[in-house]
């Protein structure tokens, strides 16, 4: 059986983030510790190592097939690329948004009460941070999603930002899709990190 070169990239990816930054603290450590710092940080690790993942990946699909071939790459792996790097840290990450492409990515009230928050700090010209909420479960975490650039070839303006190909794409993939008309540093979503207790 033969593995696809981007199946290979996606395996090496998680490997490679799994064996960096031995600093990072684990859940279990983290558990430890029990205090809600330290679960916060550990949190906006994992959501950054997520991040970083996932834009790695993007920025390489579209150097290789343009934003058309980024939404196919999205579509068919970002969800797989999300779930591997919870499994790496023993958590659950998510990525979802008020204005979700994905229906899988659609917030839910209290996702929805933090971005809402987050946007007012913003209009307000405030810094936002990220939030913790504990439960008999666990730990929540919830971390900003900022634009950029990048993001903007996919989710920006439709006669501005985005080619005629990329919206006809988009339109195919993601029917009922809300995820445009950004401009670049708002909030798109945020990465959701729930940790074990």
């Amino acid at each position: 059986m033969t593995i696809k070169p981007i199946k290979w990239a996606l395996l090496l990816g998680v490997v490679v983030i799994a064996c960096q930054d031995k600093e990072t603290k684990t859940s279990e450590e983290v558990s430890a510790d029990n205090s809600d710092a330290a679960t916060l940080a550990l949190g906006q690790q994992i959501a950054m190592a997520a991040q970083k993942e996932l834009g790695g990946n993007l920025m390489k699909a579209l150097a290789e097939g343009g934003p058309e071939y980024a939404l196919e790459f999205c579509s068919e792996r970002a969800l797989l690329l999300t779930d591997s790097m919870g499994l790496i840290q023993n958590a659950k990450v998510r990525r979802v948004s008020d204005q979700n492409r994905n229906p899988l990515n659609m917030a839910n009230e209290s996702e929805l009460a933090y971005i809402q928050k987050v946007k007012a700090a913003l209009a307000n010209g405030q810094s936002v941070e990220g939030q913790l909420n504990t439960s008999e479960g666990g730990h929540i975490g919830y971390y900003p999603i900022m634009t950029n650039g990048m993001c903007l070839q996919c989710h920006g303006q439709k006669d501005q930002d985005i080619l005629p190909g990329t919206w006809a794409k988009i339109e195919t993939l993601y029917p009922e899709d809300l995820a445009v008309g950004y401009g670049a540093n708002e909030l798109r979503g945020i990465w959701v990190v729930e940790l074990p207790r």
